[in-house]
């Protein structure tokens, strides 16, 4: 890796913090960590918290639309659900719902970066995937990642406004 492009991957990405899911069910959660910038145990806690944690006995910490849009206003989040379209719908941060086999899908957090452009972190793999793949940097594929129907936009937190 050229040390510029290290010095760019490893610098514009810090704002969010990639955190890995710990079960094979709790993706929900791990991305919960990533849009509220918090620990992966507080995000955790936040679907404990909300009910989220123990509805499924098989599929512990597994969650829906609903389910995450609650934990995200529990944690602070503002968010909404849009439907993708395509990528250029997706804003600054979003939550989005992706097929990994038949009938079988999984959240990942999206975002952009103002040096990177679009990124995906996926909760269950170390690598990160860029639409632009940066020379030299090790990633998947952003092909690989196939959202369908709706997904969850991250709102910034606005300051000082008050109605």
């Amino acid at each position: 890796m050229t040390s510029e492009i290290a010095r760019k991957f490893k610098t514009s990405l810090v704002a969010v913090k990639k955190v890995r899911q710990l079960e094979s069910t709790d993706c929900g959660v791990a991305c919960l960590a990533m849009a509220a910038s918090i620990p992966y145990c507080d995000a955790r806690a936040v679907f404990v918290e909300v009910g989220i944690s123990d509805r499924y006995k098989r599929r512990p910490f597994s969650s829906n639309f609903k389910d995450l849009g609650k934990a995200l206003k529990a944690a602070g989040v503002n968010s909404r659900m849009k439907r993708f379209h395509d990528w250029n719908c997706v804003g600054q941060a979003a939550i989005l719902k992706v097929f990994v086999r038949k009938n079988n899908w999984h959240w990942v957090f999206a975002g952009r970066d103002s040096e990177l452009g679009l990124f995906v972190h996926d909760p269950a793999t170390d690598l990160p995937s860029f639409e632009s793949i940066p020379e030299d940097v090790m990633c998947i594929d952003f092909v690989a990642y196939r959202p369908s129907g709706c997904f969850i936009d991250i709102k910034p937190i606005e300051s000082g406004n008050c109605l």
